[in-house]
C-alpha cells in the first residue's frame, strides 16, 4: 500500500513541475528554461535508478516459486490438492466456499 502512495506522489509531483516548466517556457522563453529542464530531467534519471534498484532488490528477496509452488491463473480451471488442510478456502468469481473438514 505505501508503494502505491509513494507511485502516486511522484506521478503528482511530476505533473505540478512540468506544468511548472511549461509556464516558465512560456514567460522566459526556451533558452532560459534549457538550464532548469537539465535539473528536472537529471533528478528524473535519479529517481527511475532509484525505482530500478528497489526492484531488483525486492526480486531478490522474493522466496523462489519453488518455495510456493505452481502459480496458475485464476479462472484456468486449475485443481488444488490440499492435504491435511485445517481451513481452505475456495474461490471463484465473487463466490466463496468455506469447507473446514
Amino acid at each position: 500500500m505505501k508503494w502505491r502512495v509513494l507511485m502516486w506522489a511522484a506521478v503528482a509531483a511530476g505533473a505540478v513541475v512540468a506544468a511548472g516548466l511549461g509556464a516558465y517556457v512560456a514567460v522566459a522563453g526556451m533558452d532560459k528554461a534549457a538550464g532548469p529542464a537539465g535539473v528536472i530531467a537529471a533528478f528524473c534519471e535519479l529517481a527511475a535508478l532509484t525505482l530500478a534498484v528497489t526492484g531488483w532488490i525486492r526480486q531478490r528477496q522474493a522466496p523462489a516459486q519453488d518455495e510456493l509452488g505452481p502459480r496458475t491463473p485464476p479462472g484456468s480451471g486449475a485443481v488444488a490438492h490440499i492435504h491435511e488442510g485445517k481451513g481452505v478456502q475456495i474461490g471463484d468469481h465473487n463466490e466463496q466456499t468455506n469447507n473446514f473438514g
